[in-house]
């Protein structure tokens, strides 16, 4: 399987950094690394926990990713610098920024994760993760590009549980399927058609006089489960 488009971004991401390519309100973002993570989240920053955030979230965002911590603008001074800027496309730069740094194979809106069930950020658990499975140093694990060091974990993950522990995009998009009106059309026929399955091997199976009935019965029932996906709904048989 061919790496993702995710997986190029979280390698790209620091050099595209270190040339000076993010820059929000004037400021210059460094690589997002789990440093970041910590502490937007510590502070409830939307523009990093939720889908939707406001102008100042994006602001803080922003003083945070830059390094800029000692210099927190007043609110005077906060929206002088808001007036001046078009917080369209400054939430567009910052959408890209994630995309890239962050683009790691869990999304940032998943609530089950193991930092929620044991209390403990997930970016402390990350790290205490990495310190015990790899080589990588204390710095390279919280400054490093988040989307990488959150594919590394995934990656050792798999290796020492033998499961598979990424959400491809072909999983995403099937997800987005599903919830989708269409998907939830498709999903309800298929309902209808496995009870119709059912429903005439129950039938079948009543009206079998020996033995050998039923065991065909059983067949014809494993054959058109087997077959589902290409069944007529109305004759039940396998589309020509």
């Amino acid at each position: 399987m061919q790496p993702e488009r995710r997986f190029y971004n979280s390698i790209t991401a620091e050099a595209l950094c270190e040339a000076g390519h993010f820059v929000i309100y004037g400021q210059t973002l460094q690589v997002f690394s789990l440093t970041h993570s910590a502490l937007l989240t510590q502070l409830e920053c939307a523009a990093w926990t939720q889908p939707v955030f406001t102008e100042l979230d994006l602001l803080h965002a922003a003083q945070i990713c830059s390094g800029n911590f000692h210099t927190i603008p007043t609110p005077a001074e906060a929206a002088e610098i808001l007036e001046t800027w078009d917080f369209a496309a400054q939430a567009e730069i910052w959408r890209t920024y994630c995309a890239t740094c962050a683009a790691a194979p869990h999304p940032k809106t998943d609530t089950n994760t193991l930092g929620t069930k044991l209390s403990v950020p997930d970016e402390q658990i990350t790290a205490a993760f990495l310190h015990l499975h790899s080589n990588l140093t204390d710095r390279e694990i919280w400054h490093g590009c988040y989307g990488k060091i959150i594919w590394l974990t995934a990656a050792l993950a798999e290796q020492l549980s033998g499961k598979s522990s990424i959400t491809t995009e072909q999983d995403l998009a099937a997800i987005a399927h599903a919830e989708s009106e269409e998907g939830q059309r498709e999903s309800e026929e298929a309902r209808e058609l496995f009870l119709a399955i059912e429903a005439r091997y129950a039938a079948d199976l009543a009206a079998c006089q020996s033995e050998a009935e039923r065991d065909y019965a059983r067949r014809a029932y494993k054959a058109r489960l087997r077959d589902f996906a290409k069944l007529d709904p109305e004759t039940l048989e396998v589309r020509k």
